[in-house]
């Protein structure tokens, strides 16, 4: 994972946040945090190789499958 987030920060100029953080409390529980600058920065991100080439690794090391959400900026 740290290798996609390196990856993602240096080719993704439209990907404004993509951070691993790790619970305090719960040390075995992991979140990305990812924001997109538009619909487009999401799409290219998606067709990324490298994302296509971590993400059925990162599968045999999870517990759970992964909750995936959206949320929209409160102002």
């Amino acid at each position: 994972m740290k290798a996609l987030v390196r990856n993602v920060r240096k080719n993704e100029p439209g990907t404004t946040l993509f951070e691993l953080v790790r619970s305090q409390n719960a040390p075995r529980t992991y979140l990305v945090i990812e924001q997109y600058r538009d619909q487009d920065a999401l799409a290219l991100h998606s067709r990324s190789d490298y994302l296509k080439a971590t993400v059925p690794e990162m599968m045999t090391y999870l517990e759970e499958e992964p909750k995936l959400d959206s949320f929209d900026p409160v102002e």
